[in-house]
Order: C-alpha cells, then sequence, then structure tokens
C-alpha cells in the first residue's frame, strides 16, 4: 500500500494499491483495516508481525495497540511521522513480536489496524509504504514445533503463502479535515 513519486522509484514493484490519489498533497496519514478469521485463539502460541513501511506506523489488533515505529505519542487524523525513515531500511522487514497481545485474538472476524503515517505528503518527492509481510501473521502453535500462518488474504489460518498481493477486504482511507460547526 502506498505511492512513489520520485523520479526513480523505490517502492512501485512492492506496492499494490496505490493511494497517490488519496494521499498527495491531500493527509500524510492513511488508515488500513484488514480483517481476517482466527477458529480458535487459544491455540496461539506466538505471533510475528513482519512490516516494511516509511515512514512510520502505529498497529492496532482489535482496536488495542500492538506496535509502533517513527510515530508521534498523539496521533490524529493528520499525524505525519516525526521524522523521514531511510528507504534502505523501509526495504527490511522490522519483526514485532505480537505474544503479549494473544489474550485480544477472539474466535471468527478479527482486525489489524494501519494508522500509516508519512513524514510529508506534499513534496514533489514524496512516497510513503506499507507492506505486513507477504499479508500474514506468523503463528507458532502451543501443540507443535510447526510455524503456521493466519493469512491476512484469505482470511483463515493456512500453511501456504497466500497467491495474492492484498486482501481483497482491505479497507484504506485518508481522513479529512473536520468541519467545524457554526456557533
Amino acid at each position: 500500500i502506498g505511492f512513489d513519486k520520485k523520479t526513480t522509484p523505490t517502492y512501485n514493484d512492492l506496492i499494490k494499491t496505490n493511494i497517490e490519489a488519496q494521499m498527495y498533497k491531500v493527509n500524510p496519514t492513511a488508515y488500513v483495516r484488514v480483517p481476517f478469521d482466527v477458529a480458535d485463539p487459544t491455540a496461539l502460541g506466538a505471533v510475528l508481525l513482519k512490516m516494511k513501511y516509511e515512514d512510520g506506523f502505529v498497529a492496532y489488533l482489535n482496536g488495542t495497540e500492538v506496535a509502533r515505529r517513527n510515530a508521534p505519542t498523539l496521533l490524529t487524523w493528520n499525524s505525519r511521522a516525526p521524522a523521514r525513515r531511510r528507504e534502505k531500511d523501509a526495504l527490511v522487514f522490522d519483526v514485532f513480536n505480537l505474544a503479549p497481545s494473544l489474550s485480544l485474538f477472539r474466535p471468527g472476524t478479527n482486525v489489524l489496524s494501519i494508522h500509516g503515517l508519512n513524514a510529508s505528503s506534499t513534496s514533489a518527492t514524496a512516497d510513503f509504504f506499507l507492506l505486513p509481510e507477504g499479508d500474514k501473521l506468523y503463528v507458532a502453535n502451543e501443540l507443535s514445533d510447526n510455524l503456521s500462518l493466519v493469512s491476512l488474504s484469505e482470511g483463515k489460518v493456512t500453511d501456504t503463502i497466500p497467491t495474492s498481493p492484498l486482501p481483497t477486504q482491505v479497507t484504506v482511507q485518508t481522513p479529512q479535515r473536520p468541519r467545524r460547526t457554526p456557533r
């Protein structure tokens, strides 16, 4: 998810959902919501979220914050990342251990929400990039040594990497400035 306005783009091959029209010169924030199903959350032993991003983000599982990088303490509808992230760093996955958040998973539909943050939305060379690794969460089952995948693309636990680059259920929203009510 993202856009890349540079003369020699870095992320175009990785961006499957281009949101330039929604973000560029509009807002440095994008909201991404990805629903997925978990049959039995009590069977989860560990969960890892792997992310590539530029410039920052805050991730939520069912409405509770579970990971953040390069984000202001207080988030608003038009928050921006406090600093640019180097492209070479953005192309490497950061791994987040969600094991402390296992209690947030519930049977049935869960939602991974990401508040994406760009350092600038107006630069002629602006870019923005979010990529949960292969659109999946890595899940270790307490009952075995195997690592399975919760596929965000297929919305269920699977043991294979999903073939679609992004879930069809992904919702991306760029918030607009709140309107003032006349007094």
